[in-house]
């Protein structure tokens, strides 16, 4: 359900495992629009997050096993 809500920005800075969602993008602006339109697309499709289990705007983040930090994976 996910995958064809978030169709739109799939390898576009956006990456959809079941109900986890990571964004990436190269700057801090191009970040910013894009977490807002994930964000505007959530809400028009009326599905919510969970603030607690959100973070934003970081350069190291935890993802499916993963440590995604600013230039790689590990």
């Amino acid at each position: 359900m996910m995958n064809e809500i978030l169709q739109e920005f799939l390898d576009q800075g956006v990456v959809v495992y079941i109900e986890d969602i990571l964004i990436y993008s190269k700057t801090g602006e191009e970040h910013i629009i894009l977490v807002r339109k994930m964000l505007q697309r959530l809400r028009e499709d009326q599905m919510a997050i969970s603030l607690k289990q959100s973070v934003f705007h970081v350069k190291k983040v935890g993802f499916l096993g993963y440590v995604v930090v600013t230039d790689r994976v590990a």
